[in-house]
């Protein structure tokens, strides 16, 4: 079983829109990756007189909204500001897990900040909420 640390796991972000652009890579900026995580929508399904509880899936799937948050980096066109300042833009996102397996989907930038801190290097904060079903390879 493969095991793979932070330091394999590359974060990539589509410098354009949708389809367009060059895949921009934005591990090194992050403080830390959440992951992309699958849910299955359920719903109660008990009988009014039951005492437990029972869950069915809907046969509904998503993708977790995913927070991001690292350095702040101005660098035009390639820098975090750069590429999480589109609120409301649709922007690819490749996650390569050791090189070998890969992520990708289409995601929404929903928000997007500057977070200064006295005597601290200035972090930002991004809100990417999956626009399409994720493809894995």
């Amino acid at each position: 079983m493969a095991k793979y640390g932070s330091d394999v796991v590359k974060v990539e972000v589509k410098d354009g829109v949708e389809e367009a652009g060059t895949y921009r890579e934005v591990q090194t900026d992050l403080l830390d990756f959440p992951g992309l995580e699958k849910i299955a929508e359920t719903e109660e399904s008990h009988g009014f007189g039951n005492d437990w509880a029972e869950v069915v899936a809907t046969g509904f799937y998503r993708v977790a909204d995913i927070t991001l948050r690292g350095y702040y980096d101005d660098t035009a066109s390639t820098g975090t500001h750069a590429l999480f300042n589109r609120i409301g833009s649709r922007t690819d996102v490749k996650i390569t897990w050791d090189g070998t397996k890969t992520t990708e989907t289409l995601m929404l930038i929903k928000n997007y900040r500057r977070l200064p801190t006295r005597g601290e290097l200035t972090k930002f904060e991004a809100v990417l909420v999956a626009a399409e079903e994720p493809t894995e390879a």
